[in-house]
């Protein structure tokens, strides 16, 4: 709950109650969204950290580009999206898999 208020409570850019209630909302579900993350995603694993901090990135990346007028920047917007479903698919897809490979030695 701490963290809750601290991310969307207290900041200074609010304007109004309802502007400090909304920010709050964000803040929890952005909280609940890195903690579902890191439970099921990460599990000790370092390429786990790296895609959560690399899809954080990318994804506020990818909505300022889908954001702007411009066709140009939006299809980028749609290819970093893109990027991101493969980023994501590709450890899944090898995990399904299995190791295929024989062993060296």
């Amino acid at each position: 709950m701490l963290a809750v208020l601290a991310l969307g409570g207290f900041v200074a850019n609010w304007h109004d109650p309802m502007d400090v209630v909304k920010k709050i909302a964000i803040a929890a579900v952005w909280i609940g969204a890195v903690d579902v993350a890191v439970r099921y995603l990460v599990r000790f694993n370092v390429l786990g950290y790296f895609l959560i901090v690399a899809g954080l990135f990318l994804l506020s990346g990818a909505g300022e580009m889908l954001r702007h007028p411009d066709y140009f920047y939006r299809a980028n917007g749609y290819g970093v999206l893109a990027a991101l479903v493969v980023l994501f698919g590709w450890p899944l897809v090898a995990w399904r898999r299995g190791h295929t490979g024989k062993a060296l030695g």
